[in-house]
């Protein structure tokens, strides 16, 4: 579980900093990528790593995702540019890719099949904690004197913990040994399809920063990045059906009515979280004029109620069987909340801005883990580690795609706004200055209601992308089949 911690921790922790961050690197159109490059290589490595733990020994393959990772942040720590902080996440989602996917296969031999679902929910709610945890420390470490910086040197002492465990505690499981040699096993991991893929996502993702902000949405430039994103996909797809069994996502699994629906909830259910905890920050930090530290207080109200709701629905889908509900349930409390978060303004109470969060956050919640448990419920036995791969590879999906089309968003509604009073030069000197617009000599004092106003208006036209998505969420969950969750092998396709 302290790896989930750890892969969760260093998603949040630097949310109330990207501001801070922005405005030291002149970045403010880099901010996607620094949670987009986390995910990308988090989700794009998710099956590679499920066929590593399938390949060579468990304790092994774990112990260099933790490492690799560590790797990440220190990149990170020391980066002396927006690139080279984006580089060092790259890093870093690449390990988290083999902590997340560990974390779920070593659970399948010590925790037996009745008791996944109360287990996945309070490793959801493990990530829910960090997620409480990440916007304060974050806000604490931004503001005093080690920086944020110091938001990526304090995954190396955590990571010590778990490799301690892995190798003093845990026994590795007796398996078949392979007979393939070592070249045999590394050709099988389908290197080609990886970059294929990481290929596609990156098309998309730049597309849908430079499309309409940098450059004009029919730019060549942005044109080709989404003809290279179809083409690659359908190789992608192509390849895929050829490989069979060997494939890296294998399409009889995929295309299972309850799995493709499941990947897809569990895509838009992290585009819309996504969106609320990257850009909420700018509404306090900016609009409000809070500092990090505040910021990340009044964040808790999005990540407070999840963990808890994560629980109980967990133990409710274990009690009794049924998991549809939470499915739908979880889609609309989502939405609702997102829905009143996007009326947020420079005007709203306090009462307003936490309880909204409240009602977000118990949606998301309710809902976040049943993905996973659906999958379990409808494959066999022998296909479980693809589907414990599959599960944070659409959940990375959604967190990269929700960020880069938030983003695309934010910044044209803020840039449209700005230059609506302002020239050109004044609007991008204001762009580049994060969270530091409002302080100091950077903006006379005439314009500070109207930059505010700005930022807020910018945040809420963001957050219609978490509305959205966490509608496609809901009517996801109508799809999904209408089966009991299995509680032996006697009750193998029974339905409700």
């Amino acid at each position: 579980m302290s790896t989930i911690f750890l892969a969760a921790l260093d998603v949040n922790i630097i949310s109330v900093a990207i501001p801070r961050i922005s405005a030291e690197f002149g970045s403010l159109n880099d901010v996607s990528w620094y949670g987009a490059a986390y995910s990308l290589a988090r989700m794009a490595l998710q099956p590679t790593f499920g066929r590593l733990y399938y390949l060579f020994p468990l304790r092994i393959v774990f112990s260099l995702s933790i490492i690799l990772f560590c790797v990440g942040s220190i990149i990170c720590a020391t980066a002396p540019s927006s690139i080279a902080l984006i580089v060092g996440r790259a890093v870093q989602g690449s390990g988290s890719s083999g902590l997340v996917s560990g974390a779920l296969t070593l659970a399948a031999f010590v925790v037996s099949k009745r008791k996944q679902p109360l287990f996945i929910s309070i490793l959801s709610s493990n990530y829910a904690i960090a997620s409480v945890l990440g916007p304060v420390v974050g806000g604490v470490l931004t503001e005093s004197r080690l920086t944020w910086r110091f938001c990526f040197w304090i995954n190396l002492p955590i990571s010590a913990l778990p490799i301690a465990v892995i190798w003093s505690l845990f026994r590795e499981p007796h398996r078949e040994p392979t007979k393939a040699a070592l070249w045999e096993k590394l050709a099988s991991l389908d290197p080609i399809g990886t970059v294929i893929l990481v290929g596609a996502v990156t098309c998309l993702i730049l597309s849908l920063q430079w499309g309409g902000i940098t450059l004009p949405w029919g730019h060549p430039r942005v044109w080709g990045c989404l003809l290279g994103f179809a083409l690659m996909v359908c190789l992608f797809v192509v390849l895929q059906v050829r490989s069979k069994e060997q494939a890296l996502i294998p399409m009889r699994i995929l295309t299972q009515r309850t799995v493709a629906a499941s990947c897809a909830i569990s895509t838009f259910q992290m585009m819309s979280v996504t969106a609320l905890t990257y850009y909420l920050p700018f509404y306090f930090q900016v609009s409000r004029g809070l500092s990090p530290s505040a910021s990340g207080l009044y964040i808790l109200a999005l990540a407070v109620p999840s963990p808890f709701f994560s629980i109980i629905s967990g133990a409710a889908v274990t009690k009794w069987g049924i998991y549809i509900p939470w499915f739908i349930a979880s889609g609309a409390v989502l939405m609702v909340g997102s829905g009143l978060l996007s009326t947020l303004d420079t005007a709203s109470n306090v009462a307003q801005i936490i309880g909204y969060q409240f009602v977000a956050s118990t949606g998301f919640g309710m809902g976040v883990q049943i993905p996973l448990v659906a999958m379990r419920n409808v494959l066999d036995d022998a296909d479980l580690p693809l589907g414990n791969a599959l599960y944070p590879f659409f959940q990375a999906l959604g967190t990269s795609c929700g960020v880069a089309l938030s983003q695309t968003i934010f910044l044209s509604t803020l840039s449209s706004r700005l230059a609506s009073r302002l020239p050109p030069a004044e609007v991008a000197r204001i762009l580049g200055s994060g969270d530091g617009v409002l302080s100091g000599d950077n903006v006379s004092s005439d314009l500070v209601h109207f930059i505010a106003d700005s930022y807020s208006n910018a945040v809420q036209a963001a957050i219609y992308q978490s509305v959205a998505s966490a509608g496609l969420a809901f009517l996801g969950g109508w799809v999904v089949e209408w089966k009991r969750l299995e509680t032996g092998p006697e009750e193998r396709g029974e339905t409700s």
